[in-house]
């Protein structure tokens, strides 16, 4: 049974019980009553509501045990520098890139004071995101406007979200500014106006481009349709953003405001080069804790990128005891790294500091709040919201980190200076990403990291697996059509014999690796004989029901092994274009019950599978195991290679 069935035999489940209550699933006058009843066995004191009504949730639930000073001091730190300020939009993800990129820089230049134009970047992340966009909508220019993937990109055309794989290839591709050269705009710090207009431009000229799309308009006259529809979108983020320049005059600066040398003149790209270094892309690795899924499998997030001509967000995901070890490598060398996390949870703003004892939500209202953390992704209860520079932690006598501390974007009047300490309990907990340098990471990890990706979707809330990526408890229906190649063992002068075969399969998941299958196939086997009489073929009609265990060993690939019974249908000899019945001419020549055709087979099969989007390619081999013939001293056993391709639904 598919996936779909499932769910859909689930809804019909709880929908008879739901009808047992009301006819339409609603809350019924009884119903509601048995709620109260129930409520009113574990009654609230007054003063509790009446405390509740009046205050803050976080108020009340603070946990006065753990509200007070907490130790600031940290083992090892990366050297402070100025903190900035995102104001009222999601350029988080720039803002810590940034970070970690003028860090780098500083590090062996201790007097420099550098900030980076995120203005100027942001200009070419929504420029890019347009182009993005648009030509997504070409690509699916003829599936319908309902298709998950079209309405992806009508749904999100612009945002000011993005992740560091972004930060790598804008500025590979556009380079970097000082902040003075091109500073803040009202709608840079304040992006939701002029993106949600941009953004529904963007739709009018989408639907634009499909209608060219399906009245089937040449690549070229709706390239050049696309290109004037960006061309409204630039004048929209000059007019928003600014003018990005394309070459400017500046002199590094001490802390102190001081100039450094004689201002030089450069281009965006030589000033990357000069204070980045070379290209960004292919010197880091993303690492990722999502206990949903295997670790030390690499994932890349389908069209979850800032350019059509960039890179995917790619991770390898890792438990969070080698995200810790990669992270506290890096901090000793002084290296901050970018990284994200679901901030807003446990969070005691005032004071700066995460840590799951902060506050005591289930006492307060007289419950409990169980999920783990597998659980709150996979109900969108938790995921990653916001982005910040890991900067220090601290660690025990045994080598262990007990808190970590990061730089913000939300101005250095906020938290500790603004920065955010975290409980390593916390971390632990709502901890998503890291971005690490490639030689902090040891060989084995990197070989990981580069193994072929399983692609993933947007939609999930980290992202969803693909079709093709299963988990515990998944099932499939597979329709199978293919070849037999078939041969019977110790029979002279034999050929392999090719005919079709086809069926159906069904796959259990045990775990998101392990399955077993079981199904029915239809296949005509036997042999081909050359003999002095002529040549001549054996016909060996059967309805197989294959039994066997899968392991995948990479995303796709799976070995399979298992048990194969079969009942023949019938038996042929074809000579000369004439068929003649097998059964019945032994009957007539031997006569005898001990010189029988059997009817039962068993063989061993053992192969391997891959999929790929649903379709998938099996090859096995079945080893026969029960004799052909009874009676007789020569041991004839059926042995059959079988190709299929089949469809998971």
């Amino acid at each position: 049974m598919n996936r779909q069935f499932i769910l859909t035999l689930c809804a019909a489940v709880g929908f008879g019980f739901a009808t047992a209550q009301t006819k339409d699933g609603g809350l019924s006058a009884d119903m509601l009553k048995d709620i109260v009843k129930e409520q009113k066995q574990a009654p609230v004191s007054p003063a509790l509501v009446n405390a509740v009504a009046a205050n803050a949730i976080d108020d009340l639930a603070k946990n006065h045990s753990n509200a007070g000073q907490f130790d600031t001091y940290f083992s090892i730190e990366t050297p402070s520098q100025s903190i900035t300020d995102q104001k009222s939009s999601g350029r988080c993800w720039m803002f810590s890139g940034f970070n970690v990129l003028r860090s780098v820089y500083t590090q062996q230049r201790d007097s420099i004071q550098l900030e980076f134009s995120q203005a100027y970047l942001f200009f070419y992340d929504q420029l890019e995101k347009a182009n993005l966009m648009l030509q997504g909508v070409i690509d699916t220019g003829q599936k319908p406007m309902d298709d998950q993937r079209v309405q992806f990109f009508f749904h999100y055309p612009l945002s000011d979200g993005g992740t560091f794989c972004g930060v790598a290839d804008l500025v590979d591709k556009y380079g970097l500014v000082p902040k003075e050269v091109m500073p803040e705009s009202f709608s840079s710090d304040n992006t939701s106006k002029a993106r949600s207009l941009i953004a529904s431009k963007l739709r009018e000229f989408g639907l634009q481009l499909r209608d060219m799309v399906q009245k089937g308009k040449s690549q070229a006259s709706i390239s050049k349709a696309k290109v004037r529809m960006l061309a409204q979108v630039y004048r929209m983020l000059e007019m928003t953003i600014g003018q990005p320049p394309q070459k400017f005059t500046y002199a590094f600066k001490t802390k102190s405001g001081h100039s450094v040398g004689k201002a030089r003149e450069y281009t965006p790209l030589s000033f990357s080069r000069e204070v980045v270094g070379g290209p960004l892309n292919g010197t880091f690795i993303m690492v990722m804790n999502d206990p949903r899924r295997p670790y030390y499998k690499t994932y890349e997030v389908e069209w979850d990128r800032h350019t059509y001509d960039g890179h995917n967000w790619r991770y390898l995901n890792l438990p969070m005891d080698e995200i810790e070890k990669l992270a506290i490598a890096s901090l000793r060398d002084g290296r901050k790294l970018y990284s994200s996390y679901d901030v807003g949870k446990f969070l005691d703003r005032k004071r700066g500091y995460a840590d799951t004892e902060n506050f005591d939500y289930g006492s307060l209202f007289g419950t409990s709040f169980g999920m783990d953390k597998a659980q709150r992704i996979a109900t969108f209860d938790s995921g990653s919201t916001h982005a910040m520079t890991l900067c220090a932690v601290d660690l025990d006598a045994k080598g262990n980190a007990t808190k970590w501390k990061v730089e913000n974007s939300w101005g250095a009047d906020w938290g500790q200076k603004g920065c955010l300490i975290m409980s390593d309990r916390w971390f632990r907990e709502f901890m998503f990403r890291l971005v690490v340098d490639k030689k902090y990471v040891s060989e084995n990890l990197l070989k990981a990291a580069n193994q072929e990706p399983v692609m993933v979707m947007p939609e999930d809330p980290l992202f969803l697996p693909d079709e093709s990526d299963y988990e515990e408890g998944d099932n499939t229906i597979q329709p199978r059509i293919g070849i037999t190649m078939s041969n019977l063992t110790n029979m002279d002068d034999s050929k392999m014999k090719v005919n079709l075969t086809y069926g159906v399969e069904f796959e259990h998941f045990v775990t998101d690796q392990f399955s077993v299958a079981g199904g029915i196939l239809f296949t005509d086997q036997g042999t081909k004989i050359k003999s002095e009489l002529g040549d001549y073929s054996l016909n060996l009609y059967y309805s197989t029901f294959p039994l066997t265990a899968n392991y995948y060993v990479l995303p796709g690939l799976a070995v399979k092994a298992g048990l194969q019974p079969a009942i023949r249908v019938k038996a042929r000899m074809e000579v000369d274009g004439t068929k003649i019945d097998l059964d019945r001419m032994l009957d007539i020549f031997l006569g005898d019950d001990d010189y029988k055709m059997n009817k039962f087979d068993l063989s061993i099969p053992f192969g391997l599978s891959y999929e790929y989007s649903g379709v998938t390619l099996d090859a096995r081999y079945n080893l026969g195991v029960t004799k052909l013939f009874s009676g007789l001293d020569e041991s004839v056993r059926n042995n059959v290679i079988v190709v299929t391709l089949g469809y998971k639904l």
